[in-house]
């Protein structure tokens, strides 16, 4: 007997409408189904199974092309501002800074590190090499993070940060660190802590003996670190000045202070007087021995003359003190460029009452009060100091020449300013509206030549 019977089936959510062909068997025989009908309905299952599969299984990729849920298509590290978001939501506290305060719910590690989509030319899976990894969020108008410094000559290098001069070498706030909160806070080196010491000691003595140390340089290893011993009498400075973090001019001030510290360390610029607070603060007045030791350096501290190096053997030498080389007699003093009288410098008087003052019209208060040359790539109001000094126009273009030390002039205070440029020629950090640009009023109707 043969029956023609119909009907459905479902494959892959498809609907197959189906006909199939019974023979049924009499005289006691099975019923049963012809191989060829079986096999030719599994053989058409198959070939819809595979039809409807292939979209969701040939390319074998995720629609959003992700690496991890944190990262947004197409990032390989996380910014900041969305990292502080995230540590936001968890309630963490450490978020000030990428540089330190590590705990289990900040994000701060990918911030820098990407364990899966790193820069293939960076170090340690940074977006670049160790030794410019500050670079990327902070050197120049394009860097990522908000905190951007002036880039161009050494002072704003690619590898000038990571030096061991200026500062920490350590990213991690530990390490070569400054032990004050205003100085780590912006990564700087603990080697002007010393140098700092002397001045808190003798500041709180009155005893400018206080402040004889031996300044040990910024780093042993550095062939520029030449050793030179100084007193530093500067009695306005305190731990607590240093330390003060509670507001954004607290800091300011208290990294001002501590910043010409670290400048003279490692002797690069010893002849300076930096950020006195008060009238009688001296700078490198010495009246002990200069100490050199060839051991710490492992090599001769020789000062280059015009005629070549001269080689200073390691010990103690008293001011007058002379050696031979090369048949001709040197004062070792002289060879190290020591201060052999004590010598002051501009205060900074950052709160000073100018109500009552007939002499400035405007607070020192920082260093970029006066070493004020602006950086327009970055802003109309980012000031340089102590970064590259390129001279950049309003335009934002860089004129190819530096700023003498960072200085802008003008005739009176806000009368607008005229950029310096290198030493010995055109208008320098010598010119009278160095000055005048503080020492004059608005309008130039009082100050420095017209009333006193």
């Amino acid at each position: 007997m043969r029956i023609l019977s119909s009907g459905k089936n479902t494959v892959l959510g498809t609907e197959v409408i189906y006909m199939k062909e019974i023979h049924v068997s009499t005289h006691n025989q099975t019923m049963g189904v012809p191989m060829k009908r079986i096999f030719f309905v599994a053989t058409l299952a198959m070939m819809l199974l595979l039809a409807f599969s292939s979209v969701a299984l040939a390319k074998g990729y995720s629609p959003s092309n992700r690496s991890s849920s944190f990262l947004d298509k197409g990032e390989s590290y996380v910014a900041w501002d969305k990292a502080q978001a995230t540590m936001d939501l968890a309630s963490e506290t450490n978020t000030a800074s990428v540089h330190g305060n590590y705990t289990t719910t900040t994000v701060k590690c990918q911030v820098c590190h990407s364990a899966h989509k790193a820069a293939a030319a960076g170090d340690t899976l940074l977006q670049s090499t160790a030794s410019q990894a500050c670079v990327p969020c902070h050197l120049g108008a394009n860097a990522s993070s908000s905190t951007k410094v002036s880039e161009g000559n050494r002072h704003g290098s690619a590898s000038g940060c990571t030096n061991g001069y200026c500062h920490s070498v350590a990213p991690h706030g530990v390490g070569d660190i400054s032990s004050y909160a205003t100085l780590s806070g912006a990564m700087l080196t603990d080697h002007g802590d010393s140098l700092l010491g002397a001045a808190i000691l003798s500041g709180s003595t009155g005893n400018p003996e206080e402040g004889y140390i031996y300044a040990t340089g910024s780093d042993s290893s550095l062939v520029a670190s030449r050793i030179a011993t100084m007193t530093v009498y500067n009695p306005g400075v305190t731990a607590a000045i240093l330390n003060d973090t509670s507001d954004a001019a607290a800091i300011s001030f208290g990294r001002a202070v501590g910043t010409g510290y670290i400048c003279s360390n490692g002797g690069c610029h010893m002849n300076g007087a930096f950020n006195a607070l008060t009238a009688d603060a001296t700078w490198s007045e010495w009246g002990g021995m200069l100490h050199t030791d060839l051991a710490e350096y492992g090599q001769p501290l020789g000062y280059g003359t015009w005629w070549g190096p001269v080689d200073v053997p390691a010990g103690d030498y008293a001011q007058g003190s002379i050696i031979s080389s090369g048949g001709v007699d040197y004062d070792v003093w002289d060879l190290f460029d020591m201060r052999q009288d004590a010598v002051k410098g501009h205060t900074l008087a950052a709160v000073a009452d100018l109500t009552t003052r007939d002499v400035a019209f405007a607070n020192v208060g920082a260093c970029k009060t006066c070493h004020d040359s602006i950086d327009y790539r970055i802003s109309p109001t980012a000031k340089q100091f102590p970064h590259g000094n390129d001279v950049i126009n309003v335009g934002g273009f860089d004129e190819g020449t530096n700023s003498a030390a960072w200085f802008t002039v003008a005739g009176s205070l806000g009368s607008g300013d005229a950029t310096t440029t290198v030493r010995g020629t055109g208008i320098t950090s010598g010119s009278d509206g160095a000055c005048m640009k503080c020492h004059r009023n608005t309008g130039a109707t009082s100050g420095v030549g017209i009333t006193y």
